[in-house]
């Protein structure tokens, strides 16, 4: 039987609650069999932005993961150099199933934030053909999307327009607080707390390897 996977790829720097909420209720919402979380090598919208060394965020996404059923995570762009483009990893993806007796369906999710960016984003026409996307909609309207870019890349945002609860999360608030000595346990998973405490990430002496 054909496994319906959403593909979930970020910096995760570091993973949090918002990025679980966001997976969780997508998945229930579309019926999604599982969720492969994608941790990008380097963010090729972000480049003047440094992150923590990627076995750190690896790391940090095996303890945030490893208590959730059907999520899981896929290192394809952590292997490859350089900028990591959400489509080479769909192509991968794609070219693995390809002789499976029943390929697995690829869904991308996004979150809203992302959108006026996609059209920027590496061959976006053959992204949404691949792995229609599933977007984590906070308030954001149809209207407001038309006027962002091509208008078939448009309808297929439109039609992945996911209600979400989403929370007020973010991963540079998570960085500062930890600069600042403040709590982030209501933020982040206990497991990635005490790794980043005990690693001594993002602190003004900041371990970056």
């Amino acid at each position: 039987m054909q496994k319906h996977v959403g593909i979930y790829g970020g910096s995760f720097d570091p993973i949090h609650f918002g990025h679980l909420n966001t997976a969780i209720e997508i998945m229930e919402y579309h019926g999604l069999d599982e969720v492969w979380f994608c941790p990008a090598q380097i963010n090729p919208h972000k480049l003047d932005t440094v992150s923590i060394a990627a076995h750190h965020r690896l790391k940090m996404l095996e303890f945030a993961l490893d208590s959730i059923p059907y999520f899981g995570i896929i290192a394809n762009e952590l292997n490859r150099p350089g900028p990591s483009y959400t489509i080479d990893t769909l192509r991968e993806l794609v070219e693995e199933q390809k002789y499976a007796p029943d390929p697995s369906k690829f869904f991308l999710i996004l979150g809203e934030d992302s959108l006026p960016g996609f059209f920027r984003w590496k061959d976006p026409l053959e992204i949404i053909k691949l792995a229609p996307p599933l977007v984590a909609k906070r308030f954001i309207s149809r209207e407001e999307i038309d006027l962002i870019g091509d208008p078939d890349v448009c309808e297929a945002l439109k039609k992945g327009l996911t209600p979400t609860h989403i929370m007020e999360v973010s991963a540079t608030r998570i960085r500062e607080r930890v600069r600042r000595g403040l709590y982030i346990g209501h933020l982040v998973p206990a497991k990635v707390v005490d790794y980043i405490y005990q690693n001594h990430l993002y602190s003004l002496d900041s371990n970056l390897k």
